[in-house]
């Protein structure tokens, strides 16, 4: 999935040193997540 918009550190997906918090950007990008593993989502597309 290409995102509109890149990790934000100001919401704190992004450490200070850089590194992704990857639980805080599984928590605020729930939505998204979830249109990954959604098998009918008609803009998902499987290769």
């Amino acid at each position: 999935m290409v995102l509109a918009d890149p990790p934000s550190m100001a919401d704190g997906e992004v450490t200070a040193k850089g590194n992704l918090n990857f639980r805080k950007l599984l928590a605020q990008r729930k939505a998204l997540v979830a249109r990954l593993y959604d098998d009918a989502d008609p803009g998902t597309i499987v290769i």
